[in-house]
């Protein structure tokens, strides 16, 4: 399942998040951070906490980079948090393990 849909995924995947956790599907996940702009709210620590709530939806799966290199899911929450994470980057999250 491809989800690219610049920027709406804020909105669309948090609530699949019970669909998501039961799937079998592979889903490969383009963020597009740059397009959340609250009206008078800080806009870094809104994004961080956007992306963490919507990528929380995932947290029964194992996650991968768009090469398929398996993610440490706490590296990738303090990556966020401390602005480090990419404002574009392209997730895969599946309950299967990749190898390499």
């Amino acid at each position: 399942m491809k989800i690219d849909v610049e920027g709406a995924e804020f909105r669309i995947l948090p609530r699949l998040a019970d669909v998501i956790a039961e799937s079998r599907c592979t889903w490969y996940v383009s963020f597009h951070e740059w397009n959340l702009n609250p009206a008078g709210l800080p806009a870094e620590p809104y994004r961080a906490a956007e992306l963490i709530h919507t990528i929380s939806a995932f947290a029964s799966l194992n996650w991968y980079t768009h090469d398929l290199t398996p993610l440490d899911k706490t590296a990738v929450l303090d990556s966020i948090i401390a602005r480090q994470w990419p404002l574009h980057a392209s997730l895969v999250f599946t309950n299967r393990v990749i190898a390499d």
